[in-house]
């Protein structure tokens, strides 16, 4: 006996009934979770729609019958019972609506060979499409969607379930700019053709080869070789729109929008409405879909190690996720290979480390580096997991300091220090990751000359250390920020960046941005910036600097930095003429607590009548409390009874001049240090008819500096200081 039901709206569990019959012309609503249970036949000629949010599970030996399911972005669908073969077919009436739903679970039978089901005609998933037991055939009709919400995913496929037939499996791309992406299939049988129907991919030879023909046709998909044999190292263009890319191999596409762009702008500039939108056309969201049978099972694409003697060049892989799911990179099996993982972030133009605990998405490619001979990875359907980045390319937070150097809005590249009690300062295997070289920004920790890294991980300071930032780009201006301060580092410590090339102090946990420019000095780039860290509650002041200099005829100028004080009441300056026995000639008074630099300076006056060749300088720091510690010495010598270079006007803001008794026709050589004798600033000026030359310090920030004149004829060197207002 059949039974009929009709029924509107109405929340319906069928218990322990022969049979599932929907007849034609009827419909049955699921509203909530509804377990539509048939022991031998469900049979379906009219319509089975699942509300918004509804559940249905269909259990049954027998499928039959060409009525439709009609579902939702938000509708689940339950397959269970025993029987080797049944057919679904969905409501096609708003394709991207009716026959969508959101999760697709399978349990059918005990094994693949005991339970299948097959799709009769196109089915959208929006979230997961979980295999128990049983086989799924597509039909070829499976789209699995990514949009901005998020992307489906197939998750863990056991021995005894299985899926069949191809399925086009999406990845969204979000509008930022025409920039390159990195992407891998995730289906098999891949070629660059999957791309086409999608973007604008040209090429080598334009329409002769497959690609988009343009006015040079310049290639926008690349592989990447480490070997040094062959065709050498480095990018390699795809040839051919056939090219085909194996699983869990990744390649870069630039990306200038979908094929809706106008042609020519797509790859030609627009100059008819210059200069109000000069350029190319923004790049537009745009949605990937590889096609063919999902790649399942384990993956070990091909790796290389070729040893160059170069360990920041050697053994750079360009790999991917090789399966329709975000995948755990920390449950990957790796063999001689780093354990950080490099994508490229569109939103900051850089090659940026991702680290253990990370994710991977669908459709990312990644680099990773080999650090010996037969290096190896191994990807297998253990390593899908649910968690993910909400966006392409991005991930959780990590416990780690973040810098990053900013230029603009598209481009920017970060660096990360990690402490870690039993890690080393210099450069560790598994502990530190190598800076990947960019285009635009280069910014990381220097190590020694071979080697920056990305991340590097020491042990947390104790009372004070020091580290290099290193910071290479063009002439501009650029902004450092630095985030997870507080969660990273003890309230008792402090942390500062130091500029030196403009000696300028910054209190990062006061103030975690600092703006700079890079100038045509070369001074202005490369390893400009020390970070300072200095544990408060063990030091009751930290120096910063303390240098001297001869002013005027007879007096010495003494000037001094603190980065923090605590509880300090005063300083005692000491003179001494043998280095052995010092005196008492003065006291400045203190800040008492202070987390900002501090500036101090004294005069003694009329030193000529010590009648000594050189005097030695020392401070004592005096706390409130009457303890003590005292500077580093420094000497000043008057050994040396030659003229004084005149410096005027001093202090200054642009032009400085310089009077001596300068050789006539010769060339004069100019250089400017800072406070620590970092070199800022150096230049060649021809002396003709006058005793007096003049340069430009107006990039320069504001601070004390000394001037080394070198006369060619002679070779004779003087030395003076003066101030930048």
């Amino acid at each position: 006996m059949k039974i009929n039901f009709i029924i509107i709206f109405i929340c319906l569990q069928l218990v322990a009934k022969a049979q599932l019959h929907i007849a034609s012309g009827e419909e049955l609503f699921v509203s909530g979770t509804e377990n539509l249970y048939s022991a031998e036949d469900y049979s379906n000629s009219g319509k089975l729609t699942i509300n918004a949010g509804g559940t249905a599970t269909l259990n049954g030996n027998s499928f039959s019958g060409t009525g439709t399911i009609k579902g939702s972005n938000t509708s689940v669908l339950n397959i269970g019972g025993t029987g080797t073969s049944g057919t679904l077919y969905f409501d096609q009436t708003t394709p991207g609506t009716t026959n969508r739903i959101q999760n697709f679970n399978l349990s059918r039978g005990t094994s693949t060979s005991t339970g299948s089901i097959t799709l009769g005609n196109t089915l959208q998933i929006s979230g997961t499409v979980s295999l128990s037991n049983g086989t799924f055939n597509t039909g070829g009709t499976l789209t699995l969607i990514s949009d901005a919400s998020g992307t489906a995913r197939i998750t863990t496929i056991p021995s005894t379930a299985d899926i069949l037939g191809n399925v086009k499996s999406q990845r969204y791309v979000a509008a930022v700019k025409r920039q390159y992406r990195m992407i891998s299939p995730n289906t098999a049988s891949f070629t660059y053709s999957d791309f086409i129907d999608n973007v604008f991919v040209s090429g080598t030879g334009g329409a002769t080869n497959g690609f988009d023909p343009t006015t040079n046709n310049g290639s926008t998909i690349y592989t990447y070789q480490e070997a040094t044999t062959g065709t050498g190292r480095g990018w390699k263009a795809a040839t051919a729109i056939t090219n085909s890319l194996s699983p869990a191999n990744g390649a870069i596409v630039y990306v200038r929008g979908d094929r809706t762009l106008a042609s020519p702008d797509w790859y030609t500039l627009n100059i008819s409405t210059y200069p109000s939108s000069f350029g190319f056309p923004a790049q537009n969201a745009v949605t990937f879909d590889f096609n063919g049978e999902v790649n399942k099972g384990t993956y070990s694409p091909t790796l290389t190690y070729t040893n160059t003697s170069s360990s920041i060049n050697d053994g750079w892989n360009l790999i991917g996720n090789p399966y329709p799911s975000q995948i755990s990179w920390n449950t990957l099996s790796l063999n001689n290979v780093d354990p950080y993982f490099y994508a490229f972030n569109t939103v900051s133009g850089s090659y940026e480390i991702f680290l253990t605990n990370q994710y991977v998405a669908s459709g990312q490619a990644f680099f990773v580096q080999a650090t010996g001979t037969s290096p190896s990875i191994t990807f297998t359907e253990n390593n899908k997991v649910s968690a993910a980045p909400t966006n392409y390319f991005k991930t959780a937070a990590t416990p780690l300091i973040e810098f990053r150097m900013i230029k603009d809005s598209f481009n920017s590249d970060i660096a990360y220090l990690n402490f870690n009690a039993t890690s080393s300062k210099g450069f560790v295997r598994g502990e530190d990751a190598v800076k990947f070289t960019n285009s635009v920004i280069n910014f990381g920790f220097y190590i020694d000359s071979n080697m920056t890294v990305q991340l590097s991980t020491v042990p947390m300071p104790s009372v004070c250390d020091t580290f290099i930032l290193s910071a290479y780009a063009a002439i501009g201006t650029y902004t450092i920020t630095v985030n997870n301060i507080a969660a990273v580092l003890p309230n008792t410590k402090n942390i500062y960046l130091h500029d030196l090339f403009n000696n300028n102090f910054v209190d990062l946990k006061s103030s975690p941005t600092y703006t700079f420019n890079i100038t045509s000095n070369t001074a202005s780039t490369g390893n400009r910036f020390e970070l300072i860290f200095i544990d408060l509650s063990s030091l009751p002041i930290s120096w910063s600097s303390f240098i001297g200099e001869k002013y005027n005829a007879n007096d010495v100028k003494l000037q001094w930095q603190t980065l923090n004080e605590k509880n300090n009441q005063h300083f005692v300056i000491q003179r001494s003429v043998n280095n052995i026995s010092f005196e008492e000639i003065g006291l400045v008074n203190g800040s008492g607590t202070k987390n900002i630099a501090q500036n101090y300076e004294y005069i003694d006056e009329n030193v000529l009548q010590q009648k000594a060749t050189t005097l030695y300088y020392r401070l004592k720091q005096v706390d409130i409390d009457g303890k003590f510690n005292y500077s580093k010495t420094i000497s000043i010598d008057f050994s040396k009874n030659e003229s004084p270079l005149i410096l005027y006007p001093n202090p200054t803001k642009e032009i400085v001049h310089i009077k001596n008794k300068f050789q006539l026709h010769d060339n004069i050589k100019i250089e400017v240090y800072n406070i620590i004798g970092k070199l800022c600033l150096s230049t060649t000026l021809f002396v003709a008819n006058e005793e007096e030359i003049s340069f430009n310090i107006s990039d320069l920030s504001t601070g004390i500096y000394s001037v080394m004149i070198t006369e060619n004829l002679t070779g004779k060197q003087t030395v003076n200081k003066f101030k930048k207002d």
